[in-house]
């Protein structure tokens, strides 16, 4: 599994909507020159100078632009057509639909990284927004209000995370915003097929399923574990290796027991095989499938104080009521402690990427490589060292961000070792280390070929030698010959060079010549 550092990812992200949407923008629009200060002060004032990265780029108007183009392409579509009548009539609809919900409601985005005496470097990015779209669904579902807190996910988290991203959010406002959006922009055939496909879930979990959604809380997280005692052993092209047994731990925060009473009736109305325990006041229910897969897979799930714990195994949903429990757990640890020591830990949401999985990560990109590259034929370390360096780049690096939900815009604050010039390198190589991964093997695999042809053509060389040789001094087969009997016959007196450093054995007469290199033979 390939994981980009998180700052990068949304740089990425900004960038790639940036330009998209850049291509769309519409030349003759007209720009209030005091709005575009106004906007580039409010991202300004979020970001800190004196570093190796600044820059801030106005977005207004630039997704709205895009969209109207392309709804715009459905005026294309035949007008004598039922079908594309519709799809027509339900299109027109969409900008006003975004409009109102807050999709247009950013104004521009900016960045900066300034490096810090401990090696790691202050990363900011800064998204700015229209004030008045704080409170629509689209923005609280994403990031919840503008109250921070400490978020409870935090006491939910094993000590050996290794990954995280804790979230302020409100589903309900998100289901809200699909189910309004189906309603006023499908066609009512269209709306009626969604409210009766939601009828049958409904029906078939019994249990209303807006009253479902609307049990689950405004808080969440996805974690990543690697355990420190246990490993497994991960198939990768060309070989195996080792890494800590990992698993998953999802966690979301619930008004009542809903979720979990859907799930109990599920599984019994399934006759699935559960495994029960009890730690404290949770119930922990894991679910025995008879799967054989290099990773443990037992779905696990628990209530525990208000949440709903999901996990790939029964240890880790164990491991996170313990450390609730205890009070033992990642953000007891001494990493996560320094890690988020300059930052607020009451925000809207937080991301951390521990050293040992950036380590874990890097190591597995490089066996992978060489492993590919052993594969082409060739076991190139410069090669491999040249994909390496390339692909580093993309690597997740240590780092731990907050997510802070104001009223103009959101910012994304934290601590990461990767520089202002290292994030503007990753995203410039992204593509170019991408083709290096593919092409680089392919290059030691055509050079590889490359010098067993040569490597066969010398062989063929000193044989015709030999021949001659044999024949002017009237020798037979078996008799022995060396490199000095030879030298009359071959192009400058000299012995032909294996281009891949193979050494060459004459053999005697009737008897191929042959190279060190396994594959370096002649097919006659």
């Amino acid at each position: 599994m390939r994981i980009q550092n998180s700052i990068k990812t949304v740089m990425t992200l900004v960038l790639t909507f940036s330009i998209l949407a850049a291509s769309a923008y519409s030349q003759t629009a007209s720009r209030n020159p005091a709005d575009v200060k106004k906007q580039f002060d409010e991202v300004a004032a979020r970001l800190d100078t004196g570093g190796d990265l600044y820059a801030i780029a106005n977005v207004d108007g630039l997704l709205k632009s895009l969209v109207d183009d392309i709804v715009g392409l459905s005026t294309l579509a035949p007008t004598n057509n039922p079908d594309t009548a519709a799809v027509r009539t339900a299109a027109a609809k969409v900008p006003a639909y975004l409009q109102k919900n807050g999709f247009y409601a950013a104004h521009a985005w900016g960045i900066s990284a300034v490096p810090r005496a401990d090696g790691m470097n202050t990363i900011k990015v800064f998204l700015s927004r229209d004030p008045d779209a704080v409170n629509l669904p689209l923005w609280k579902g994403l990031v919840g209000d503008t109250k921070q807190r400490r978020l409870t996910s935090l006491d939910y988290l094993p000590a050996d995370t290794v990954m995280v991203r804790g979230f302020n959010g409100n589903l309900s406002e998100i289901w809200k915003l699909a189910r309004q959006g189906v309603k006023e922009i499908a066609q009512p055939a269209t709306a009626a097929a969604f409210d009766n496909a939601i009828s049958d879930i409904s029906s078939n979990l019994n249990i209303d399923a807006d009253k479902l959604i609307a049990s689950m809380g405004d808080e969440g997280f996805v974690s990543i574990q690697l355990a420190h005692d246990t490993t497994v052993t991960l198939p990768l092209p060309g070989g195996e290796t080792d890494i800590p047994t990992p698993s998953i731990l999802v966690g979301v925060a619930v008004k009542d027991q809903s979720l979990s009473q859907v799930l109990d009736a599920q599984l019994t109305k399934k006759a699935m095989p559960i495994i029960k325990s009890q730690m404290g006041d949770a119930m922990i229910r894991s679910i025995n499938l008879p799967i054989s897969l290099p990773v443990p897979i037992e779905p696990t799930y628990a209530m525990c104080s208000g949440f709903f714990l999901f996990g790939s195994n029964s240890n880790v949903v164990m491991d996170a009521v313990a450390a609730f429990q205890k009070k033992n757990g990642l953000a007891a640890s001494d990493d996560f402690t320094n890690a988020f020591k300059t930052l607020s830990m009451e925000n809207n949401g937080f991301v951390y990427v521990g050293p040992r999985f950036a380590k874990l990560v890097a190591e597995i990109e490089t066996k992978a490589i060489g492993a590919k590259l052993a594969a082409s034929g060739e076991n190139n370390e410069a090669a491999a060292a040249l994909t390496r360096k390339l692909l580093g780049n993309l690597s997740p690096k240590p780092s731990a961000f907050v997510i802070m939900n104001y009223d103009n815009g959101i910012l994304l604050q934290g601590n990461s070792a990767s520089s202002g010039r290292e994030i503007i390198a990753g995203m410039a190589i992204a593509p170019v280390g991408l083709m290096a991964a593919i092409a680089i093997p392919s290059f030691t695999k055509a050079r590889g070929t490359s010098q067993k042809n040569a490597c066969i053509n010398n062989l063929r060389i000193i044989d015709a030698a030999k021949e001659q040789w044999a024949m002017e001094h009237n020798k037979k087969d078996g008799d022995e010959v060396n490199a000095d009997d030879l030298k009359k016959y071959l192009k400058g007196a000299k012995m032909p060079v294996c281009p891949a450093g193979g050494v060459y054995k004459i053999n005697p007469i009737g008897t191929m010549p042959e190279c060190s290199c396994p594959d370096h033979k002649m097919n006659w």
